[in-house]
């Protein structure tokens, strides 16, 4: 398995302000000229979002598998499956960066299904990433799952 970035909110985020704040986000982005955002985005291939379809229930629904916790504050149960965990390291202007540290917490649980499980960041990246740099997220995804080494840039975690 290949996972792409990591920031885990708590629990409570399915209810309350959360879903108002992607909502709102997703309106507030729209108001922002593309290549702005492209610019401040390290050149990432990002588009515009049809936000006739960003409603308040997607907003609720794209809140639960953000929020890692379930209500009695368990994360995740380890799995079988051999897995690779990248977390975009790069912040600055724009907070794009993914939590080091949740994916940190899910390598190790994910290593009590499968030892070969790992984590890794890229300082260079932002998240989206696949988006940043789609050459470098095709050709780590195509590393991990052939059992080599990923490309120059990535740090183990």
């Amino acid at each position: 398995m290949f996972i792409s970035g990591l920031k885990v909110m708590p629990a409570s985020f399915r209810s309350g302000l959360a879903p108002y704040g992607l909502w709102f986000s997703q309106r507030l982005e729209s108001c922002i000229p593309l290549p702005l955002i492209r610019w401040a985005m390290d050149g990432a291939d990002l588009r515009r979002v049809d936000l006739s379809r960003v409603t308040m229930p997607l907003c609720r629904a794209m809140m639960s598998p953000i929020t890692a916790e379930s209500t009695d504050g368990e994360w995740a149960r380890p799995w079988v499956t051999r897995t690779c965990i990248i977390s975009a390291g790069k912040a600055g202007i724009v907070p794009s960066a993914d939590h080091e540290d949740d994916a940190i917490k899910y390598r190790d649980i994910g290593r009590k299904g499968n030892a070969e499980t790992v984590a890794f960041t890229h300082p260079l990246m932002r998240h989206p990433w696949n988006k940043q740099d789609p050459e470098l997220f095709a050709r780590a995804a195509k590393c991990w799952f052939e059992r080599q080494p990923l490309p120059e840039g990535f740090v183990e975690l």
